[in-house]
C-alpha cells in the first residue's frame, strides 16, 4: 500500500472559544461573592480599571433608592429614640457586677476546642513526666465528638510503656469534663455518664441510673437492637415488660452520645443573594444585587493617552490590550446582570402562586421552559441558576429550588385529563403525613403509596422511598416507638 500526501479542501463548522467568550461563560456562572473577588483581582492587575468613588456613587443614585434610604434612616432614628427613652436613667452597677461584666466582655472570642478544654484540666492534675506524656497523647487522639480514636496498645508501644499504665491514665482523663469524654465506643460513653460520681444524680436516676444492672445490660448487650427499634427482641431476651423498657429508654435518651460536640467549632456560611425579589403592592420587584460589588470604570486619562499617541510602540500596545480586556470585563458583567434579571423575571412570573401562598403551590418548571421563554440556551439557564441564591418574601432559596420535575395526577372530574403536579409538592405532602403519623404504628412506604394513589397521584412505592430518603425520614421500623 502506497502512502501519499494530498491537499484537500473541507468545509466544516467549529465553535472557537475566544478568551472573551470563555470569560463571559465563567462570569455568568459565578455567585456574587466570587464575582466580587474576580473584580477586585482585575482591579489590581489592570491599571486601566478604577473603582468609582463613594461621591460618584451617591450622584448616580436614583430618587427611588434615596427615598428607600431616607425611610430606613427614619426607622433607625425612631428605634434610637426608643432606646434613649429606655436608657434615660442608667442603672447603677455594683463593683462586683462591673467586674463580672468586664470579665464577660473580655472573654468574647471564638469558642475553645475540646482538646484545649481537656488540656486546661490536665494542668490542674499532679501528673508528671511519663504520666503527663501519656495523658497528652490520649487527649491528642480524641476526636471532635469526644471519642478516643487511638488503640491503647498502640499508645503503650509508642511511649514504650505497658498497657496497664495507659489504662490508668485513661481513667483519669475519662473523669474530666465533659462527662463521657475519652470513651472508646458508644457503650462506654453512656456508661461513664451513668456512673458519674461528680455530679448529683438526676431525678430519673434515683431509682434507675448509676447502679442499675438492667440499664447497663441494655447498653452493653442490646445497643444495636435499641438503635434499630427491635424492642420485642430486648423484652424477650431480658424478660421485662414494655413499660420497664420504656422507662430505661427515657433515661438513655437523656444521655449525650457525642459529649464533645458542645466544643465543636462551628463555621457560619453567610449567604449573599444574587437577586432580591420584593413585594410592592400587588406586584413583585426584581433587584439584581450589586451592593456587594465594586463599581468599576475605565480610567479616562489612559483613553486620552491612546487617542493622542501618534505611533504604535510597546506602551500603546500594552494600553490597547488592557483597554480591550477592561471593556470586555465590564461588558460581560453587565451581560451577567441582564441575564440574571431575565431568567428571574420569568421564574417569578411562573411561580407567582408560590410567592403569594407558599409551599405546596410550586409549579413544574424546567430549564427548557425558561430557555424557550427567554430565548436563551438551556446551558445558559443552567449556568445562571446553578450556584446562585434568590431572596424572596418567602425566604432565601437557591434558584434551582424553583425547578422541579412533575408527577401525573388524575383529575376527579375528567378521568382522561391529567395535570402535572410538582414533585416538590408531593414531597411536602409526604412530609406532612409522616409528621401526623402514629408513633406506635408509623406509615410504611407501601401504605403511603396506597394513600397517594387514592388521592390521584400516580406514584410508585420506590419513588415514595426515594422522596422519604431525600427528606431525611427513616424507614418505618426505625421510627416506631414504644
Amino acid at each position: 500500500m502506497e502512502i501519499q500526501q494530498k491537499l484537500q479542501q473541507r468545509l466544516q463548522q467549529r465553535l472557537i472559544m475566544t478568551p472573551q467568550l470563555r470569560q463571559a461563560m465563567h462570569i455568568l456562572q459565578l455567585p456574587i461573592l466570587e464575582l466580587k473577588a474576580l473584580m477586585e483581582e482585575e482591579l489590581i492587575n489592570n491599571p486601566l480599571l478604577q473603582e468609582q468613588l463613594d461621591e460618584e456613587k451617591d450622584k448616580n443614585e436614583t430618587e427611588e433608592t434615596s427615598q428607600e434610604k431616607n425611610e430606613e434612616i427614619k426607622e433607625l432614628d425612631s428605634k434610637w429614640d426608643e432606646y434613649l427613652q429606655i436608657t434615660k436613667s442608667p442603672k447603677k452597677y455594683t463593683q462586683e457586677e462591673r467586674e463580672r461584666r468586664n470579665y464577660i466582655e473580655s472573654s468574647i472570642t471564638k469558642p475553645i476546642s475540646l482538646q484545649h478544654h481537656l488540656a486546661q484540666q490536665l494542668k490542674e492534675t499532679d501528673l508528671k513526666n511519663l504520666d503527663k506524656e501519656i495523658a497528652e497523647t490520649i487527649i491528642a487522639n480524641i476526636d471532635d465528638d469526644g471519642y478516643l480514636k487511638a488503640d491503647i496498645n498502640e499508645i503503650a508501644h509508642i511511649l514504650d510503656t505497658n498497657k496497664e499504665k495507659v489504662e490508668k491514665i485513661l481513667l483519669i482523663i475519662q473523669g474530666f469534663d465533659p462527662v463521657g469524654v475519652a470513651a472508646r465506643n458508644l457503650q462506654e460513653c453512656l456508661l461513664l455518664q451513668l456512673r458519674d460520681e461528680k455530679t448529683p444524680a438526676r431525678p430519673d436516676q434515683q431509682k434507675a441510673g448509676r447502679n442499675d444492672a438492667l440499664l447497663e445490660k441494655i447498653i452493653n448487650e442490646h445497643i444495636d437492637d435499641l438503635a434499630n427499634k427491635r424492642y420485642h427482641k430486648i423484652t424477650s431476651s431480658l424478660k421485662i415488660s414494655d413499660e420497664e423498657l420504656r422507662n430505661k429508654i427515657h433515661i438513655i435518651e437523656k444521655l449525650e452520645p457525642k459529649p464533645g460536640r458542645q466544643y465543636a467549632s462551628t463555621e457560619f456560611n453567610f449567604i449573599v443573594p444574587d437577586v432580591i425579589v420584593k413585594k410592592v403592592g400587588n406586584d413583585y420587584k426584581i433587584i439584581v444585587n450589586e451592593k456587594e460589588l465594586p463599581i468599576l470604570k475605565i480610567t479616562p486619562s489612559y483613553k486620552k493617552l491612546l487617542q493622542e499617541s501618534q505611533k504604535i510602540d510597546k506602551t500603546t500596545k500594552y494600553i490597547k490590550e488592557k483597554l480591550t480586556s477592561a471593556e470586555w470585563l465590564l461588558k460581560n458583567i453587565r451581560h451577567r446582570q441582564d441575564t440574571i434579571y431575565r431568567v428571574t423575571s420569568y421564574i417569578v412570573q411562573r411561580q407567582r402562586e408560590f410567592l403569594d401562598k407558599g409551599a405546596g403551590h410550586l409549579k413544574v418548571l424546567t430549564l427548557k421552559d425558561v430557555a424557550e421563554a427567554t430565548v436563551l440556551h438551556s446551558s445558559t439557564i443552567s449556568r445562571v441558576t446553578s450556584t446562585k441564591y434568590i431572596e424572596t418574601p418567602r425566604g432565601i432559596f437557591k434558584l434551582r429550588y424553583f425547578f422541579s420535575g412533575g408527577l401525573a395526577k388524575t383529575s376527579d372530574l375528567l378521568e382522561d385529563e391529567t395535570e402535572i403536579t410538582a414533585s416538590r409538592n408531593v414531597k411536602n405532602l409526604i412530609k406532612t403525613l409522616f409528621e401526623k403519623e402514629s408513633h406506635n404504628h408509623p406509615l410504611s412506604d407501601q401504605r403511603m403509596t396506597d394513600f397517594l394513589n387514592k388521592q390521584g397521584y400516580k406514584i410508585a412505592r420506590r419513588t415514595v422511598a426515594k422522596y422519604r430518603e431525600q427528606l431525611g425520614i427513616l424507614p418505618s421500623k426505625m421510627r416506631r416507638t414504644l
